[in-house]
C-alpha cells in the first residue's frame, strides 16, 4: 500500500468486506485503495482522469458499490469543475468510474443534472445505486443516485419542506430495506437533527420522519452528528461539544422509537465515518492485489 500524503487515509466506503480508502482529508492526493483487511490484500487504483493538471480547480467525492450483473466492484468519482463559467452549470459536475474487474478508470462525462459537490460527501450504497446529497441552485438540495448497472444518474427528491443543512447525509436503515436521510440543520442558531426513511424507493411522498432530535446537554450546547444505522435499528451519533478545541466527543447509540441514548465510547480524535463491517474473501484471486 502507498503511504498517504495527508498522513492518514479516510474510509470512503465499505462493501462486502472491502474497504475503499481515500487520501483526501486535507489535500487532493488522488490516491485510492480497495483493501480487504480480513485477508490483508489491497489494490491501489491508478490515477483518475480529472485532475488539477487536466481540468483546473475542482471539488470531488467518491462512492463505492457492487454491480451484481457483472460481479464487479466499482468506485464512482463525482467532480465539480470550478473553472467552468456559471452559464455552463449543466456540465459543471462530471463523473468517472473505476472497475475492479478491468483495473482502470473510464470517464462518464457530465452527470446530466445541474448540481455541485462542495467537499467530501458521505454516500450510501442501496438498491444497486450509490447516493449522495448534492447542492443544486438557490440553496436547493437533492439526492443524486448512480445506477451501477446502467451507469446512469437520476434525481431523488428530498422530503417536502425539509430544512437541509450542509452536513446532511444519506444512509441505509439497519435492516437494509430502506434509504434513509439525516438532515442536520440550524434554526435560530440551534442545531437540530431529523431522521427520515423512504418507504418506497424514489417516491418523494413516501418519506417518513422518524424523529427530530434537539441539541443535548446543558442549555442545549451539545450538537448531535449522525453517522449510520445499526442492525438493531439504532443510530450511531456523535455528541459534539461546542468548544472547537475540545478533542473529546461522545459516541452514543440512539433508539429512534424510545428516543433513549446509550453511551458507547469516548472519541479522542476527529471521526469522519462509521459503518459496519463483515469479513469476506473478495480480492483473494485478484491478480493485481498485493499483500499488506
Amino acid at each position: 500500500m502507498v503511504d498517504p500524503i495527508n498522513g492518514r487515509f479516510r474510509v470512503a466506503g465499505i462493501c462486502d468486506g472491502l474497504v475503499c480508502l481515500a487520501d483526501d482529508l486535507m489535500s487532493k492526493a488522488l490516491s485510492y485503495i480497495i483493501w480487504n483487511p480480513s485477508i490483508r490484500k489491497a489494490v491501489t487504483l491508478p490515477r483518475p482522469g480529472f485532475t488539477f493538471a487536466t481540468h483546473g480547480s475542482f471539488e470531488d467525492s467518491i462512492g463505492f458499490g457492487f454491480d451484481a450483473t457483472t460481479n464487479d466492484y466499482k468506485v464512482v468519482r463525482l467532480v465539480t469543475l470550478e473553472d467552468l463559467v456559471d452559464e455552463d452549470v449543466e456540465n459543471r459536475t462530471v463523473a468517472e468510474v473505476y472497475s475492479l474487474a478491468t483495473g482502470s478508470w473510464r470517464s462518464l462525462g457530465s452527470v446530466g443534472l445541474p448540481c455541485q459537490i462542495f467537499c467530501i460527501r458521505p454516500h450510501a450504497f442501496f438498491n444497486g445505486n450509490i447516493h449522495w446529497v448534492v447542492h443544486a441552485v438557490a440553496s436547493f438540495y437533492f439526492i443524486l443516485a448512480f445506477d451501477l448497472v446502467s451507469e446512469s444518474f437520476r434525481k431523488i427528491l428530498i422530503p417536502i419542506g425539509t430544512k437541509l443543512g450542509f452536513n446532511s447525509r444519506v444512509s441505509v436503515t439497519g435492516d437494509g430495506k430502506y434509504l434513509a436521510l439525516f438532515t442536520w440543520y440550524n434554526d435560530n442558531h440551534i442545531s437540530y437533527l431529523d431522521i427520515w426513511v423512504m418507504k418506497e424507493y424514489c417516491q418523494q411522498e413516501s418519506w417518513t420522519k422518524m424523529i427530530t432530535l434537539a441539541p443535548q446537554g446543558p442549555e442545549g450546547s451539545v450538537r448531535p452528528k449522525p453517522f449510520c444505522f445499526r442492525k438493531s435499528g439504532e443510530v450511531f451519533l456523535e455528541l459534539r461539544e461546542p468548544d472547537f478545541y475540545c478533542r473529546y466527543q461522545t459516541l452514543v447509540s440512539l433508539d429512534p422509537v424510545s428516543q433513549q441514548m446509550n453511551n458507547v465510547d469516548i472519541l479522542d480524535c476527529e471521526c469522519y465515518s462509521l459503518d459496519s463491517y463483515e469479513e469476506s474473501l473478495v480480492l483473494l484471486d485478484v491478480e493485481n492485489a498485493v499483500s499488506c
